[in-house]
């Protein structure tokens, strides 16, 4: 009896952690519809060992998160079909955004393929999330921020420290497409509606066929967040300056203590973008008939004002926090430095008694 094999390789920041600890809590929900979620070679909720042994035999030696196992990928993969094939479910999933990283590897690829070739009574079937490359870069920034790696701007990240498979899509799946087969790739948009409630897992289940359970146990929050966008970039200064944890987090406190604050600058009942726009077309009309009026109204009404966007918001206020935050600790110099100054006065007073 031939058996279905889902790997769902990611992509990175599209609800994968989500999708994987929801598969992990109805694992048994799951395979009484007849699809497992193996605890075989499964850590934190996700198969990324299938991943890790093939890059590592490929010579990968990045993002691979301390990864030890011994085993050869080719045996890890025997041992794992063969498992596939024993059980009683018809189908099984696995689960790890670490298989997109397949694209940027052609010696990984060329492993893969060998493993795929030797493998029998297996239908393999691949599933992909992809949300749009702006929102998508921007977020796995995010991420390597929150990973702790000594990155620099946004731009210098895109440019130089950032795999391919994040900046060319076609790249990340063509092994898939070329290993597999192209009819055996789904697909899927991620997008910000699919945030909402059981939104993702009903979409992922119904892209391979399968019902959403009745009773099923969903997340309570999101298991990866990801940072404040107003924060993330003082966090990597902070790191990537060496400051310790503590101090770090004392910051961020005071950080969004002044975001708030910054906030409630806005009173409740101001304008919002829209009233602004029409405020000003209305404005411009008025003048359009005036018997005086030498100005192009139509090239102004094509300049309207336009809200400035988050992440240059995000920047301007992070600046204003930070010169918040020289004040703050010239304030505390201020104090400090005097008191210190009067107690070295003292000690040193004493030491010349001492030496009379």
């Amino acid at each position: 009896m031939t058996k279905t094999l889902y790997i769902h390789i990611g992509h990175f920041k599209t609800g994968t952690t989500a999708l994987q600890v929801f598969f992990k809590h109805n694992a048994g929900r799951l395979a009484q519809q007849g699809l497992l979620y193996p605890e075989i070679l499964q850590f934190n909720a996700k198969h990324s060992a299938l991943a890790y042994s093939i890059y590592r035999a490929a010579g990968v030696e990045t993002l691979l998160h301390g990864y030890d196992l011994p085993d050869p990928p080719e045996e890890m993969w025997e041992g794992f079909l063969d498992h596939v094939g024993n059980v009683p479910e018809p189908a099984t999933l696995i689960s790890s955004e670490e298989f997109m990283r397949m694209g940027a590897h052609p010696q990984a690829q060329d492993i893969l393929r060998g493993i795929v070739a030797n493998a029998s009574g297996i239908d393999f079937r691949i599933i992909a999330y992809l949300r749009a490359p702006r929102d998508h870069l921007r977020s796995w920034y995010n991420q390597l921020i929150k990973m702790r790696l000594p990155i620099g701007d946004f731009d210098t990240t895109l440019r130089s420290g950032m795999e391919s498979v994040h900046l060319d899509y076609g790249a990340a799946i063509a092994p898939w497409v070329d290993i597999f087969g192209a009819d055996r790739v789904i697909l899927r948009p991620f997008h910000e509606s699919l945030r909402e409630g059981t939104a993702l897992f009903d979409d992922f289940l119904s892209a391979i066929g399968h019902p959403m359970p009745d009773d099923a146990m969903t997340p309570a929050s999101d298991p990866n967040p990801r940072l404040d966008d107003q924060i993330v970039e003082i966090i990597r200064l902070y790191r990537n300056a060496g400051f310790p944890k503590p101090m770090i987090r004392q910051s961020i406190e005071r950080a969004m203590e002044y975001f708030a604050s910054e906030e409630a600058r806005l009173p409740a009942d101001s304008p919002d973008f829209d009233a602004i726009l029409r405020m000003s077309r209305q404005g411009l009309e008025a003048l359009r008939t005036l018997p005086g009026n030498g100005l192009d109204v139509d090239r102004f009404q094509q300049e309207l004002p336009e809200p400035e966007d988050e992440f240059s918001r995000a920047h301007t206020r992070q600046i204003g926090f930070l010169i918040n935050e020289i004040m703050y600790l010239h304030m505390r110099l201020k104090k400090v430095v005097p008191a210190l100054e009067k107690r070295i006065e003292a000690l040193e007073k004493n030491q010349r008694k001492a030496a009379k």
